[in-house]
């Protein structure tokens, strides 16, 4: 699996983590709006963070050993419900 496609997989694991933190908040007529762009905001800060630590700690997939940790550990992310 190369590195581009674990950048695209942890994509999908922050976007099912932001439908879970939309469903589990009570949202009211006057502030569905506000709560949806913070949701956003926080879910592509935590993404990018994940995204850029990838990148550091791969050596972006220059270290093989630690792209292949990666790897396993978005796989398995993947595969959890």
């Amino acid at each position: 699996m190369g590195h581009e496609q674990l950048h695209f997989d942890i994509s999908e694991l922050y976007a099912r983590e932001m439908k879970i933190r939309l469903d589990d908040e009570l949202f009211t007529h006057g502030n569905i709006k506000a709560k949806v762009k913070s949701i956003y905001r926080e879910i592509n800060k935590e993404l990018d963070d994940f995204q850029n630590l990838y990148d550091a700690e791969t050596n972006f997939s220059r270290d093989l050993d630690k792209q292949e940790e990666w790897m396993l550990k978005i796989t398995k992310a993947l595969q959890e419900p």
